[in-house]
């Protein structure tokens, strides 16, 4: 039983990881944008909002509010929270930038090129959601053979309790060699190595490709979302 609870907790904490990673992109949106009208002027939207085609402003140390590319302007970006690269990568007009990632210099001008539903950000959380909701082909497998294996080690053992009693006529020894063998041939072992193994994995790519912390926006005083405007 305690190796029963023991594989149930480390497939809760592979799930909790999944859940928490969602979580920590969720946060990562920016919830306004700076947009430019059709009569020149810049008003600030919910980033739901914004459609393809539409140009918004980037303050240095604001977010970038949907993927698009860059119009006008050049600066550092950094990538850290999509690529995992701790240095800034610098952008000019025609390179793209991707939602969530931080502007750290500079203003620039950015094209929308997919919406927040269809972001990079987006597609990660869905990629996340579906690793959690799906099952390994060897998790299936376990699952499937350990609830037969289950059912026939129990029915092997009350089968050698009634062989056992029925050659000796010692109703002792017989529930001690079919409690032995129900001991010998517990699924325990097959129950529990599949989630050690997911858990062991996801522990492992965690490390390697999710950044231990994500930079915060600059707090340095911004320039007007005008500024350099032709």
């Amino acid at each position: 039983m305690t190796l029963f609870s023991v594989s149930t907790t480390l497939e809760h904490q592979a799930l909790g990881r999944a859940r928490r990673a969602v979580e920590a992109l969720m946060a990562l949106r920016p919830e306004t944008a700076f947009r430019w009208q059709a009569d020149g002027s810049v008003l600030e939207v919910p980033a739901a909002e914004l459609v393809v085609g539409d140009v918004v402003i980037l303050r240095p140390g604001a977010r970038v509010p949907a993927d698009g590319v860059i119009l006008q302007g050049r600066g550092g970006i950094d990538e850290a929270n999509i690529t995992g690269e701790s240095m800034p990568v610098s952008k000019e007009p025609g390179q793209q930038v991707f939602e969530a990632t931080v502007n750290l210099d500079g203003i620039l001008e950015v094209a929308v090129a997919r919406t927040i539903g269809d972001s990079t950000i987006a597609r990660m959380i869905r990629l996340i959601t579906e690793a959690q909701e799906a099952k390994a082909p060897s998790e299936r497998f376990s699952a499937w053979f350990g609830q037969r294996y289950i059912v026939a080690v129990l029915l092997g053992a009350a089968l050698a309790f009634a062989v056992f009693y029925g050659v000796e006529r010692d109703w002792e020894q017989a529930l001690y060699r079919a409690a032995t063998l129900l001991v010998a041939a517990s699924p325990c072992a097959i129950v529990i190595s599949v989630p050690a193994a997911i858990l062991s994995a996801l522990s492992a790519a965690r490390s390697k490709h999710w950044p231990p912390s994500i930079s915060s926006p600059s707090t340095r005083p911004a320039p007007s979302p005008t500024a350099g405007r032709p």
